[in-house]
């Protein structure tokens, strides 16, 4: 006679660890991989929904992947590997051409192999400009100040200790960075500036979310309306130049 067996009978097979530990991580990467590309694609609508508003053109990313050839004098460009641009917007508007895009490169390799992104604002004004940089201040920055290696300060306190200025010319950088552009610098959202020749850089880790365009349009198209007179035709663009690395 055969008795019915229990169900505490039954036995499953035990599965590797590792093969739980892979299931779980091929799981996790699918699902971030499906996101990233929702995200990507979300966030190139929200980009030509921007072109159109400004009548800017948005490029297909084959034909926008040399658009930080020319200003390899700027940070970051000019490093590392395999560097493309992508999602690149362009348009001119109240007398400034703009270039917005994203920029990537790799550094290392084989499995130390590290990709930097980065997101550029660039714009070409009609006149040019001394080689400076007005960034924001980090704890380097505060550091070498106390070591004797200083930037230049401004009499606005909280200007000097929100931004580290350099520039070839001191003098120039007091015309240039006035009382009333100071007091406008403050109100704007605290960016990375280069100026060199007749091209004013502007970026930052990541990417730039198309909201934050417009208004780092506006900064920039609000500082360049404020530079005095006197100032503008010394520096008056007479023809393209080779661009000098920025500090």
């Amino acid at each position: 006679m055969v008795r019915p067996g229990r169900a505490d009978d039954l036995t499953v097979p035990d599965i590797p660890d590792r093969f739980v530990v892979f299931g779980c991580v091929a799981f996790v990467v699918a699902i971030a991989y499906v996101f990233a590309h929702f995200a990507a694609r979300e966030r190139r609508e929200r980009l030509a929904a921007l072109a159109r508003g400004l009548r800017f053109t948005l490029l297909p990313d084959d034909e926008a992947a040399l658009a930080h050839a020319e200003y390899d004098r700027f940070a970051p460009f000019g490093r590392g590997a395999e560097q493309t641009s992508y999602k690149r917007v362009g348009g001119e508007r109240n007398g400034v051409r703009f270039e917005m895009f994203d920029y990537r490169f790799e550094t290392g390799s084989d499995e130390h192999k590290t990709t930097h992104r980065y997101g550029v604002v660039v714009a070409r004004v009609p006149m040019r400009f001394k080689r400076m940089r007005v960034r924001p201040e980090g704890l380097l920055d505060q550091a070498g100040a106390l070591a004797g290696f200083d930037d230049i300060n401004f009499e606005l306190h909280e200007f000097s200790a929100r931004y580290h200025v350099w520039c070839e010319d001191r003098e120039y950088a007091y015309q240039l960075i006035h009382p009333l552009a100071i007091e406008f610098l403050m109100r704007c959202p605290t960016l990375d500036w280069q100026f060199n020749r007749s091209v004013i850089v502007i970026h930052c880790r990541g990417h730039f979310e198309p909201r934050e365009l417009p208004r780092i349009m506006q900064a920039v198209e609000g500082f360049v309306a404020m530079i005095p007179n006197f100032v503008r035709e010394d520096c008056a663009h007479t023809g393209e130049e080779p661009f000098v690395r920025s500090y």
